[in-house]
């Protein structure tokens, strides 16, 4: 009996990725980032032809980077046509990428990629997502390019179908099936000039290597990319217990135990430092994990960049703030205890803390979420709770996360500013932060019993 192959429909390819990976949540706007290339013009084809069906609202972006002249405002004007003949939602940009590369001394493609998202960002919004149309061709060429460079098992692990706000429906689909997908559906789409300049390195991969590869194994481009799913599998398993034993390793003053760090396996080890940078908000390079490594199994200090460093003394290690260089710093010295009624300005803000009658606050809490974030239980107040602005070594347990986490990591993952993170007001017992303006109160420090009594902090912008 022959086994006959089985042709899968390209169109349930994306549906199948997106299904998947959870990319789509109903009635969310999706923002397209569309250059007018057969992958971005067939993305834009599926998601606005099926908007009803996946329930969503379709808006096309382009970015005009002004490094090609009229070809690049040929493909914004091709765009644009497209969009309104078939009556899309399309926003252009155009940045002038050279000249803000030179400024912010960037290259052209970190300066181009950080635009194009920064502008995508601004349309989507809070409640949106963000539609790139990268493929399984792509995130096989970054899989080589990572391998050569010297990249661990992370470089391995390619594009990710999702990353936070930004989906890739099309990671499943080669570079030949959006094109084919483009012939069957009759849809337009122009080439990119500098995707024939072999200078580019990627170019370099696609043109010479890939091909060369498909000679050997047809499939080569779909099993680089069943690899990367593979090692982000095993990343993500990896990066999870080094988080656990990274946790574990934390004694009582909120320093790493070194004895223990040494006793994890290698590759766990590299990732537990990895993470412990990450909680503090920095990078390290190959270089510095390799110093931190020594460091940790003798003593001594590192910097990190201009504001960290990593300290051992051979029984415990920190990242910590390096010392107070300027002005802004020096006003987190500042604190105020608390202690009945306390009014205060800082930071363009007034603060009020008052007590409240515990049957009008029940009653005016019911529909207000924001005065639950901003109640605090006056039987957990002593002479040593403070209110002040952020230090090293404060951690946070959010009211209903379940977990407790550094400040510097819980910044880090809500994205807030340098001059955000600066600018805090809080509240704390020692290290542990029982409230964070404009984020909330602490499971600690939270109204449970209808008979606490409750500090009200109220807030106004000056």
């Amino acid at each position: 009996m022959l086994i006959q192959e089985v042709s899968i429909d390209i169109g349930d390819k994306i549906i199948y990725a997106i299904n998947k990976y959870n990319m789509l949540k109903e009635n969310r706007p999706v923002v397209i980032g569309v250059s007018g290339g057969a992958d971005s013009m067939c993305l834009l084809h599926f998601l606005f032809k099926n908007a009803e069906m996946l329930k969503i609202r379709v808006i096309a972006a382009h970015l005009n980077h002004n490094i090609r002249g009229d070809e690049a405002l040929r493909d914004e004007s091709f765009v644009r046509e497209y969009c309104e003949k078939n009556k899309i939602d399309f926003v252009s940009k155009s940045v002038d990428i050279p000249l803000l590369s030179k400024q912010l001394k960037l290259s052209t493609e970190e300066a181009g990629r950080n635009a194009r998202y920064n502008f995508f960002n601004e349309l989507a919004k809070d409640d949106g997502v963000i539609a790139t149309a990268h493929t399984a061709s792509d995130n096989a060429e970054t899989v080589l390019f990572n391998a050569v460079r010297g990249s661990g098992i992370n470089g391995i692990c390619g594009i990710k179908p999702k990353r936070d706000n930004i989906i890739r429906p099309l990671i499943l689909l080669t570079r030949e099936e959006t094109e084919q997908y483009c012939a069957q559906n009759c849809v337009p789409y122009v080439i990119d000039s500098t995707n024939l300049d072999d200078s580019y390195t990627r170019n370099k991969i696609r043109h010479n290597i890939i091909t060369r590869l498909t000679e050997i194994n047809p499939a080569a481009v779909q099993n680089l990319s069943l690899l990367s799913q593979s090692a982000q599998e095993d990343n993500d398993y990896l990066d999870s217990q080094a988080e656990i034993m990274l946790d574990s390793c934390i004694n009582n003053e909120n320093k790493y135990i070194c004895e223990k760090l040494n006793l994890l396996p290698p590759c766990l080890k590299k990732r537990a430092i990895i993470i412990m940078a990450r909680n503090s908000g920095a990078n390290l390079t190959r270089t510095q994990i390799d110093i931190i490594l020594k460091l940790i199994e003798t003593l001594g200090a590192v910097d990190i960049n201009d504001k960290l460093r990593f300290v051992s003394d051979g029984k415990t290690c920190i990242i910590e703030e390096k010392a107070v260089t300027n002005a802004d710093d020096k006003d987190n010295d500042w604190q105020i205890k608390l202690k009945g009624t306390t009014t205060f300005n800082k930071y363009n803000k007034n603060y009020e803390i008052i007590t409240a009658d515990n049957q009008l606050f029940r009653q005016n809490s019911i529909n207000s979420k924001k005065l639950f974030n901003n109640a605090i239980r006056c039987d957990i107040i002593d002479d040593n709770i403070l209110i002040r602005g952020r230090r090293p070594g404060d951690r946070f347990k959010k009211t209903g996360s379940g977990c407790t986490k550094s400040l510097k990591k819980l910044f880090n993952e809500l994205k807030l500013s340098a001059e955000q993170r600066r600018n805090t007001v809080l509240i704390a017992r020692g290290s542990e932060v029982l409230w964070i303006d404009g984020i909330g109160v602490s499971e600690a420090a939270r109204t449970l019993d209808p008979y606490d009594s409750v500090y009200i902090i109220k807030t106004e912008e000056q």
